[in-house]
């Protein structure tokens, strides 16, 4: 629900940015967001040409089609834009804790993402941004950390437990037995 401003900017930016490229836009409110807050998005947006939804039943999808992705910074956002390789632009939330500001930080620092403080966002930064994001290319697979998180910890476990414990077939899984323990591993 906190991501109004977000979309209000982007729309008071996409006037000074269609002069300089045409683009589609569907925005997603999400189920919490005000609805008088909702009305005016709806407002604006028709107002220039963009679809606003409540919700979508494939984000994934939609990410992916996207050429650019605007959102805040979640985790489970940044995971997938960086799982697609999409370019970005992440409005980090001010707080209340750090986390959003600091994943946005990291990967704009290393390039994978544009990220715009929400101290400074106003429309001319963001049609900024716009811009400089659509001319810069996608990130590239060997710049993007890896995204197999249960194979990544599975692997490393097992990489662990190799000096530590000696594995064990148990009703056709592979277990490993590590002082007294028992891990399965299952894919």
């Amino acid at each position: 629900a906190d991501a109004f401003r977000l979309m209000q900017t982007y729309l008071e930016a996409l006037p000074l940015v269609n002069s300089a490229l045409k683009a589609t836009t569907v925005m997603v409110t999400g189920p919490f967001m005000p609805e008088e807050q909702r009305k005016w998005i709806r407002d604006r947006a028709r107002a220039v040409g963009v679809q606003v939804r409540t919700s979508t039943s494939d984000s994934l999808s939609q990410l992916n089609a996207a050429e650019l992705v605007v959102s805040m910074a979640g985790y489970n956002t940044v995971s997938e834009i960086l799982r697609f390789r999409k370019r970005a632009i992440l409005v980090p939330r001010l707080g209340p804790s750090a986390e959003q500001r600091m994943r946005a930080s990291i990967f704009s620092q290393r390039g994978l993402v544009t990220a715009i403080d929400p101290r400074e966002l106003s429309p001319r930064r963001m049609a900024a941004a716009i811009v400089e994001t659509l001319n810069k290319p996608a990130p590239s697979a060997a710049n993007v950390p890896e995204m197999r998180g249960v194979n990544t910890v599975t692997q490393t476990m097992l990489n662990w437990l190799k000096t530590d414990g000696a594995a064990k077939p148990c009703n056709g899984k592979k277990h490993l037995t590590v002082k007294g323990n028992n891990i399965a591993v299952m894919r």
